[in-house]
């Protein structure tokens, strides 16, 4: 299993991206957060096709904290079922995995 990963989650605010960008910062269950948008996406949902404006977070976290993160994000996100991907960074930077592994605390995460 790879040690970081880059997650993808959609709000249908600004607000509620900030809000659990913020949250999920302030927790150390998240190294980063980039906020894209507005976006239009287009999915099924309950048998129709919906189109609605979304707003995309994309995040970094490691093995240690996605389960956590995710039920985090689940808590806090007001979809009855969010989007959350999280697709592993197979490689990158080294500069940049040592950052990551300095921001995410090996220690149990915090709730703030």
């Amino acid at each position: 299993m790879a040690e970081y990963f880059q997650v993808f989650i959609t709000t249908p605010t600004q607000v509620s991206a900030q809000s659990i960008c913020q949250r999920l910062l302030r927790e150390r269950l998240i190294a980063c957060a980039q906020i894209l948008g507005p976006l239009r996406s287009s999915y099924w949902w309950r048998g129709e096709i919906n189109r609605s404006k979304e707003w995309l977070c994309i995040v970094k976290t490691d093995r240690r904290h996605y389960r956590k993160m995710e039920e985090r994000i689940k808590q806090l996100h007001p979809y009855e079922i969010p989007e959350i991907i999280g697709l592993p960074i197979v490689v990158s930077l080294a500069e940049y995995r040592n950052w990551l592994k300095k921001e995410l605390p090996k220690n149990r995460p915090s709730r703030g």
